[in-house]
């Protein structure tokens, strides 16, 4: 099986959402952004921003909202992984959009901070998928029917919070 930022359309897949995550900023909890009630992207066009080194959808998606906004999108410094992106904004050296799921602990102890953006918010979808009629040995089934709970119970959180 493969987690998959799309949702396939071949007949002979079988797939399912196991996540819903959005792209935040993330800053350093004393920037002088940290504790506003949201920003502008055209108020983010002065700022040294970090980003992950690979063409991703989430990164295409952000230069294309600045591209929008005609605001320059300052990308100082380009790094391999999410982690380095998170300590270096932890050290003050920029700003950076991550994936919400990859910083919820941060944002959680105080070590980073969190300013929503105005305008559309740009959410993934993640979408477990295998063949169909597939034989999976015993640890792998076991983990898709922890990985179908875990839908289920974001479906159902989900449901009850657009109540």
């Amino acid at each position: 099986f493969a987690l998959l930022a799309f949702e396939p359309v071949d007949r002979d897949l079988e797939s399912f959402l196991v996540l819903r995550d959005e792209l935040v900023l993330i800053l350093h909890p004393e920037h002088a952004l940290a504790g506003r009630e949201s920003v502008t992207v055209e108020e983010l066009g002065t700022e040294s921003f970090l980003a992950h080194n690979v063409r991703t959808a989430s990164r295409n998606k952000v230069i294309e909202v600045f591209a929008e906004h005609h605001t320059p999108l300052n990308i100082t410094l380009e790094l391999a992984t999410v982690e380095t992106i998170k300590r270096f904004v932890q050290l003050n050296i920029g700003l950076a959009f991550v994936p919400r799921m990859c910083v919820g602990e941060e944002l959680e102890r105080g070590t980073l901070a969190s300013v929503p953006v105005e305008g559309p918010a740009y959410h993934r979808t993640l979408w477990i998928t295998h063949r169909r009629n597939m034989t999976f040995s015993h640890a792998a089934a076991a983990f898709l029917k922890v990985l179908r709970q875990h839908a289920k119970s974001q479906q159902a959180q989900a449901e009850n919070s657009q109540r």
